[in-house]
């Protein structure tokens, strides 16, 4: 029955995404491990971000071509954030801590290290831009803030204290 509605409603679409050749498969280059994060950046579509599990990629002509950004640095990426009210700067959460670049991924700086592993590994990012401008982090060991112009952490206490936050985001 499932498959009857499926086929239903899915039979008039069908040929639009069967004849889409706006799909294609991108390679940043070299063994590609698994991807875990992408970001786009909304005021230059060309430029994008693949955080994988061994590094962290940019493109910035739609994926023709890849260069490899913060070799050594960074790695086992979970997430991508780009500052939309300045998209030269760009957050990557990894399973070492957080990064920051403020230079479109060309320099990078560790922002966040945590205390153990559980805190160092940084599921999710969310800004919120009303003033005071903050950045608020997901990590295995609860949720974390501080003030974007100066990197002070402060623990999220309550309920949620301890706990593993595995995804956050930002009203608007």
């Amino acid at each position: 029955m499932l498959l009857l509605i499926l086929i239903f409603f899915l039979l008039p679409i069908w040929p639009i995404f069967a004849q889409d050749p706006s799909w294609q498969r991108l390679n940043p280059g070299a063994a590609v491990s698994e991807a875990k994060a992408i970001a786009i950046d909304e005021a230059q579509p060309a430029v994008i971000y693949l955080g994988l599990q061994d590094a962290l990629y940019k493109t910035q002509d739609y994926g023709e071509n890849w260069s490899l950004l913060a070799q050594g640095l960074i790695s086992a990426v979970n997430f991508l954030l780009i500052d939309k009210e300045d998209s030269k700067i760009i957050y990557a959460a990894t399973q070492k801590g957080l990064f920051r670049s403020s230079d479109m991924g060309e320099s990078w700086q560790k922002i966040f290290t945590g205390k153990d592993s559980l805190q160092q590994d940084v599921l999710g990012i969310a800004l919120c831009y009303k003033p005071p401008k903050a950045v608020f982090i997901a990590t295995r060991s609860g949720v974390f803030f501080s003030p974007v112009n100066r990197i002070i952490w402060q623990k999220v206490a309550g309920k949620i204290s301890d706990t593993t936050a595995l995804s956050i985001d930002s009203d608007p």
